[in-house]
């Protein structure tokens, strides 16, 4: 979108660019105390809650942003070959990441890691309007 006109250090580029960094700093204190060993201490597991209750709402909000704001922005300012071999090469990296694990895989991986990990149900309304808490009913 840069290459298309759109600043990068201010609108909305920007500010997906800080939700990135926001979301990452979350996961990277989700997985600092998932490298531990044994159960949590109450730190850590008040600490878990902490980033899941900031990474959870940042999520919901950057996906609907991606999806009613700058996607749309997209389409009609990036010429639509482009646009398509954009398409493309995002596709093909979401393909490599994730592996052969589809939607289906997912949803089953949630189910099991809610199983392993029951949620504490003083905690659940952070995350009512997670599609994925949605898609396991």
């Amino acid at each position: 979108m840069e290459e298309a006109g759109f600043p990068h250090d201010s609108g909305p580029l920007a500010v997906m660019l800080a939700e990135h960094e926001a979301g990452r700093q979350a996961v990277r204190g989700l997985l600092e105390i998932g490298a531990g060993s044994g159960s949590l201490s109450e730190v850590e597991s008040a600490r878990t809650i902490e980033y899941t209750g900031q990474f959870v709402p940042l999520l919901y909000a950057h996906i609907q942003k991606e999806n009613n704001i700058l996607y749309p922005m997209a389409q009609k300012t990036i010429p639509p070959q482009e646009f398509d071999r954009l398409d493309q090469s995002c596709e093909a990296f979401d393909l490599e990441v994730r592996g052969r694990l589809d939607a289906a895989g997912f949803k089953e991986l949630a189910a099991e890691l809610a199983r392993r990990y029951p949620a504490d149900p003083a905690h659940l309304a952070v995350g009512s309007s997670c599609a994925l808490i949605a898609a396991m009913d």
